[in-house]
């Protein structure tokens, strides 16, 4: 367990580095202009399965087959990052989970403070990956 101890704080501040970074310049490279105002509300609303998935292919296919810009493959490799990221975070979690039951089995009263800082670092850590994992 000693070799985790770095591993939660090397998370928690290359994501808070990372999502900062992206913060300020996000907007610069969106390629839409994000101050208009949403039109919506006005679209066809559709019960059967097969016609609501009609419309996905038109939606996706700009993102996908757009060849002017490789924006959508940043888009995708992101996503696959922050997934692979969020996969090393339940790992990461389940193994924390086991030191904490543990510690709490044998009354290891020295160990359960490090273990609840490193608790706090995963959660703020597995907070801002969800978070623009569905912001993206």
């Amino acid at each position: 367990t000693r070799h985790l101890v770095w591993t939660p704080w090397v998370l928690a501040i290359t994501t808070l580095i990372v999502f900062l970074a992206f913060e300020v310049v996000h907007r610069r490279f969106a390629g839409t202009d994000l101050t208009l105002p949403l039109e919506y509300g006005k679209e066809e609303h559709v019960r059967q399965l097969c016609r609501l998935f009609k419309g996905v292919w038109p939606l996706v296919r700009p993102y996908v087959w757009e060849q002017e810009s490789r924006r959508s493959w940043y888009y995708f490799g992101t996503l696959a990052v922050l997934g692979l990221i969020e996969l090393a975070l339940g790992l990461i979690m389940t193994v924390w989970s086991k030191n904490f039951w543990d510690t709490i089995e044998k009354k290891k009263v020295d160990h359960f403070m490090p273990l609840m800082q490193n608790f706090t670092l995963l959660v703020f850590t597995i907070i801002m990956v969800r978070t623009y994992s569905g912001y993206i």
